[in-house]
């Protein structure tokens, strides 16, 4: 046992740093008025509330999502909407943003300080009733859109050796829970692309920050992609529904954003949190958690089912 003291010493310590240094960093006043910043999904979610956050910093936002209508709604709602700049983009064709985004840059001279890749969609099927037309979907939004709008920006970011791009990714990026597998997947590919981009750029002074949320109470389930092409799943999971409010998420969000962390991973709880080192520490436990929850699901399903045939 004596053999193990030097190891819950060390454990003790970064515990200990971790808290202290999460205590100073609330109490730092963030500051964003000189920066220019680019928000996918902000009409919505959890971008909606970056949007609000960030427009209270002082931030100059530029604001993108397809229904044009809802991001004029949160750009009035913004503390400074003269400062809020709209954009819609549809993610779901790659080579449509990219172009869009690269004639906009060109048209406008803008300088992107922070590029917040937000914009995503999720999914609630089996994969073997999933269709491949939902896959694409995934693919296109929650990938390579934020590899083409990357593509966009990073060359200017290089040439003044300063910028910060930033991908809101998730818990399912690390590890991966039955009825999500094109979901996660490309949040996957993510953390890859991520991590990949970050050993590239940072040593020319880019910053690259993956973001990993646990549940949070959206919409993100209503609107997730049932096993028909094109379909909504149409139902608020219980695990979302009990999520962090976005709110309280964008509060973290954008200090992890502020301080240029590499990663950060914010949990709706402690157990949801330990997923990712249990991953790495322990495989097989974590697989089998996996497949418990997802018997757990199959009977929520199962009952919420029952109900309703008997209603």
């Amino acid at each position: 046992m004596h053999k193990l003291f030097p190891y819950l010493y060390v454990g003790a310590f970064v515990v200990l740093v971790k808290i202290v240094r999460s205590f100073w960093r609330r109490n730092i006043k963030l500051d964003f008025s000189n920066k220019t910043i680019w928000l996918t999904g902000a009409s919505s979610g959890i971008g909606e509330e970056i949007a609000y956050q960030l427009s209270k910093l002082g931030a100059t936002l530029i604001i993108s999502a397809r229904r044009e209508n809802e991001l004029e709604r949160v750009k009035k709602a913004c503390a400074n909407p003269d400062k809020v700049i709209i954009l819609p983009l549809d993610l779901s064709n790659p080579e449509k943003v990219m172009s869009q985004a690269q004639q906009y840059l060109a048209q406008s001279q803008q300088k992107i300080d922070i590029l917040i890749n937000n914009g995503g969609i999720s999914m609630r099927s089996a994969f073997i009733e999933n269709s491949f037309e939902n896959d694409i979907t995934m693919l296109n939004v929650n990938y390579l859109s934020q590899v083409a709008l990357t593509k966009a920006v990073l060359p200017g970011m290089l040439e003044r050796k300063s910028g910060h791009i930033v991908y809101m990714n998730s818990l399912q990026g690390k590890v991966g829970v039955a009825f999500r597998t094109g979901y996660s997947a490309t949040k996957h590919a993510l953390t890859g692309f991520a991590d990949s981009l970050r050993a590239e750029v940072e040593d020319n002074g880019v910053y690259v920050t993956s973001l990993y949320p646990g549940y949070v109470n959206t919409n993100l389930s209503l609107n997730a992609l049932s096993s028909d092409a094109g379909t909504k799943h149409g139902k608020m999971d219980a695990n979302t529904s009990r999520g962090i409010n976005p709110r309280v998420f964008a509060d973290k969000a954008i200090r992890a954003i502020f301080f240029k962390e590499r990663e950060s991973v914010i949990a709706d709880s402690i157990a949801n949190g330990l997923a990712v080192p249990l991953r790495n520490l322990a495989p097989n436990l974590i697989f089998w958690l996996v497949a418990k929850k997802k018997k757990k699901e199959l009977k929520q399903q199962q009952q919420l089912l029952s109900k309703q045939k008997t209603e």
